[in-house]
């Protein structure tokens, strides 16, 4: 038996295989410049030259559309960000301070949904959310609509200008996985012997990249500071090199 996930995408692929369509490019989205915890900085990439400089770090997006090519803010708003430029908050209600301290404290100015906050243990607090988004503390981010019944797509590269080339730093080897499993732990301790035993397999010069085998990267949405955990562990080896990336805040980075 499928499960319904599993029928929504061999639904999509059957779409795809019989029927040809016009995408129009989505001209009211771009890409963005990207900084330390601020995922979208100063400097936007639309589709004609801008100005661009040496060092800087960009999320190069792609947005198609069968539609118009031109998407609006429409239904329930479940993203947010904290907004970036907000220093030290001054929240006087005392359950929005305890949701501004819980999102400062797992997300950072990095983005989060409500079910991340469930998953937190927060509960009731909508009223408390939307007077953090009135007084500008963290930003909404709602679906992108074109027309009704319509597809639209989204796909992004981040690239580092180095002084005489681009560094394309979303490798192609994210997408060419040939297993993946996840692992839901509650117990830290047996992860790290996990990921110890399988990482003594590996040499421990990380700087050369034929060194890397897999990717491994937590789950967002969880408290690392506590033992609860859940990590996504992926196999990879599009070119029998082994290869092993961190990605996000790991606790394991010292096992390698």
């Amino acid at each position: 038996m499928f499960d319904c996930d599993q029928c929504d995408a061999e639904l999509a692929l059957r779409v795809t295989a019989t029927q040809s369509l016009k995408i129009k490019s989505i001209r009211n989205l771009q890409g963005h410049r990207i900084e330390q915890y601020h995922i979208h900085a100063d400097k936007s990439i639309p589709i004609v030259r801008g100005g661009e400089a040496e060092g800087e770090m960009y999320a190069i997006e792609t947005f198609g559309s069968t539609g118009k090519g031109i998407v609006h803010h429409d239904m329930e708003v479940s993203h947010y960000m904290k907004n970036f430029h907000v220093g030290q908050a001054s929240v006087r209600n005392p359950k929005s301070k305890q949701l501004y301290n819980t999102i400062t404290k797992s997300f950072g100015t990095l983005g989060f949904c409500r079910r991340w906050l469930d998953r937190l243990g927060e509960s009731k607090y909508l009223l408390a959310l939307k007077s953090l988004v009135d007084a500008d503390f963290v930003n909404p981010y709602p679906p992108l609509c074109d027309i009704k019944g319509c597809y639209t797509a989204q796909f992004e590269h981040t690239v580092i200008l180095r002084p005489t080339y681009k560094e394309v730093m979303s490798s192609n080897l994210l997408h060419e996985a040939s297993h993946v499993e996840s692992w839901y732990v509650a117990d830290g301790n047996f992860l790290n012997r996990q990921l110890s035993a399988w990482l003594e397999q590996v040499t421990n010069n990380t700087n050369d990249q034929s060194n890397v085998r897999a990717i491994i990267a937590p789950h967002a949405g969880y408290n690392y500071n506590e033992p609860t955990a859940a990590y996504l562990f992926k196999y990879i080896d599009p070119t029998n090199n082994n290869r092993i990336f961190l990605l996000g805040p790991s606790q394991h980075y010292s096992l390698v």
